[in-house]
């Protein structure tokens, strides 16, 4: 009989069977741990997503047959995985710390080891996207990839917007598009991705956005129609809030009346009501607003109060606009400023309106809420022309002490005599000089006398001139207000910037910039000026370039202009920018404490740590304050940092 040379060297073995013991110790060892906790939790989604994930790791293995029953339900690490399930991980790395020093071969299961850093990663990022820190984000995300998965949109979207925050702009838009092509992410969350991703990223890229949904036919489940209202909303807002010079097309416009007096709070109504009533479309804008009246409340109601009122001036009705702002001057800042602008605006008039109950003593409380120079000023020109000179003198070093200007000055030394003490008035006027040279030519004549020798002249001009030296800007402007040439021009424009009125300022300047040498050179910077009270700052720059400036205005103009873009990038989380705009500035003139601060901060979010301890360590040692404190505490939180 033939035996195959495989038989015949069985034959010949000696008659031993296989070690089983050896033959499990030969096969790699499994962490079931995770897969037992989840049994345990009776999660059974997770467990068939572990028992997949282990299989792939260890093709050998087979699950246990009986997870969910019996002794192999027992789970050794339970307790381990509970304080991970509750976010409890100093305590866990305690315990495990304890557990490895009383058995030295003892090592936690490997899967909670990584899913503990995952963890911690994925906190650290959150508490940088909620401090506004982009490049920590980023940097926290390119430590651990993997976090960044439809499966976890918080994440994602965190990441997306410290990327657009960073001028990342292709990374932020893919990653706003995941969500919109995965399968398995509801309609609802497809929704809020794209509202965050119109809120954040750039207005072209939000609109190319917009153009690809609809070239694809959009995301299922997702209308195009909300999207549209979004990029609307949007295009409006950074057009009224100044950071977009463009107006919403008529297609924009569009959109909002569509969905006029639909939504919460009657955002689209609001919003009309505010382009409107920017475009100079008062009667408009305050039907629309009144529209929304009835249907908002909270904040949104403060909005529509502000808009009416505003409106109601913008109509001439001011008597109307000041009582809607001193009902509800306590809601919102921008109401109190104004029921201030108003009030001051009519005690500068020749015939202020009578004052109800209360009404200037509710000025008064604004004036000091708001630390008011204009509102102070006002009320001490009012005593000053009731002959209540301690009153006014108490107002008019009030304005100074807030920041007031020479005018204040004056008033100060005017009322001081007005109460008869020439001497002291005297003394104020030798003090104020120094400051204010001009002022050298107030010659104090007798109690209750004062003359200037700049005073003077004829004409319509000459009375709007001293009209405005008055504090009188609407007598100013009345005066001039319909007078032709460059000159009046250029005096209507001076006027309506006492006013407050910068955006029709600029086009009385612009006006005036046709005038000769002088008036031309002298609109030019006024219209800079208007342009910067509105944030307008390159605006601001071509306005001063226009015409030949002597070089104190150029510097002037162009530091206050880098100054603003540099708080307006910073504002909107490009900090890059911020740095830029810092750094041209501090070619031209040094750099105040209030800037070095703004530096530091946007070194510390563009995670130039080093150049960030350098400026506020500096700062901290010329005057150290809260803000300087602040600011090394967030490079070394360890540092204890007294409060004050």
């Amino acid at each position: 009989m033939n035996t195959s040379p495989r038989a015949q060297s069985l034959a010949s073995a000696p008659e031993t069977l296989p070690d089983p013991t050896l033959a499990a110790n030969a096969l790699p060892t499994v962490d079931e741990s995770a897969l037992r906790y989840y049994a345990a939790q009776n999660n059974r989604e997770r467990v068939e997503a572990e028992i997949r994930r282990l299989r792939t790791l260890h093709p050998g293995w087979s699950a246990p047959t009986d997870l969910y029953t019996g002794a192999n339900r027992a789970n050794p690490h339970q307790d381990l995985w509970d304080l991970f399930a509750q976010d409890q991980l100093d305590m866990l790395r305690a315990e495990i710390a304890r557990r490895q020093a009383g058995d030295a071969g003892w090592q936690p299961p490997a899967e909670l080891i990584e899913k503990m850093a995952r963890k911690e990663t994925r906190l650290r990022l959150i508490q940088a996207s909620d401090a506004r820190r982009s490049a920590d984000v980023i940097a926290a995300v390119e430590t651990d990839p993997m976090l960044l998965s439809v499966a976890d949109l918080d994440v994602l979207w965190r990441v997306a917007e410290a990327y657009a925050a960073s001028g990342a702009t292709a990374e932020a838009f893919d990653l706003y598009q995941l969500p919109l092509r995965a399968g398995d992410v509801s309609a609802d969350h497809k929704r809020a991705s794209v509202q965050k991703a119109v809120a954040s990223l750039p207005l072209s890229e939000a609109v190319r956005l917009l153009e690809g949904m609809q070239a694809s036919g959009g995301a299922p489940g997702l209308r195009l129609e909300d999207v549209e209202i979004d990029l609307a909303r949007r295009w409006a807002s950074d057009y009224l809030e100044l950071r977009q010079d463009v107006a919403p097309p008529e297609r924009q416009v569009a959109v909002l009346e569509r969905a006029a007096d639909t939504g919460p709070d009657m955002t689209n109504t609001r919003l009309l009501g505010w382009l409107a009533r920017r475009a100079g479309r008062h009667q408009e804008a305050l039907t629309l607003f009144e529209r929304a009246q009835a249907a908002v409340s909270g904040p949104a109601a403060a909005d529509v109060a502000l808009g009416r009122a505003l409106s109601l001036a913008g109509l001439g009705r001011g008597a109307e606009a000041e009582q809607i702002a001193r009902s509800n001057r306590l809601a919102l800042p921008a109401l109190e400023e104004l029921f201030i602008g108003l009030v001051a605006e009519d005690l500068a008039s020749p015939h202020p309106r009578p004052a109800d109950t209360g009404r200037l003593e509710d000025f008064a409380e604004a004036v000091r809420n708001r630390q008011s120079v204009a509102g102070a000023s006002a009320l001490a020109w009012y005593a000053f022309s009731l002959k209540q000179h301690q009153a006014a003198a108490a107002w008019f070093e009030t304005a100074l002490h807030w920041g007031g200007d020479d005018k204040a000055a004056e008033g100060h030394v005017l009322a001081t005599l007005g109460l008869g003490d020439v001497k002291a008035a005297q003394a104020l006027l030798t003090g104020y000089v120094p400051r204010y040279p001009h002022l050298a030519s107030l010659s104090l004549t007798g109690p209750g006398q004062a003359r200037s020798a700049s005073s003077g002249g004829s004409g319509i001009l000459a009375r709007a001139e001293k009209a405005r030296k008055a504090r009188n800007p609407a007598a100013c402007l009345r005066l001039v207000e319909t007078a032709a040439g460059a000159e009046a021009a250029l005096m209507r424009g001076w006027c309506l910037m006492d006013l407050n009125r910068p955006e029709e300022a600029a086009l009385a300047f612009n006006a005036a910039m046709s005038g000769p040498g002088r008036v031309s050179r002298d609109a030019a910077y006024g219209k800079s000026l208007a342009m910067l009270r509105v944030g307008r700052s390159f605006d601001a720059v071509e306005a001063a370039q226009s015409v030949a400036q002597p070089q104190e205005r150029r510097q002037e103009i162009a530091s206050a202009a880098l100054a603003q873009a540099a708080a307006s990038a910073f504002d909107a989380g490009n900090y890059p920018s911020t740095l830029a705009a810092l750094d041209r500035r501090r070619l031209l003139v040094p750099e105040p404490r209030d800037l070095m601060l703004l530096r530091g901060w946007a070194l510390i979010h563009t995670g130039q740590k080093t150049a960030a301890r350098q400026v506020f360590t500096l700062l901290d040692r010329q005057l150290s304050s809260r803000e300087t404190r602040a600011g090394l505490q967030e490079l070394d939180p360890i540092l204890i940092v007294d409060s004050e």
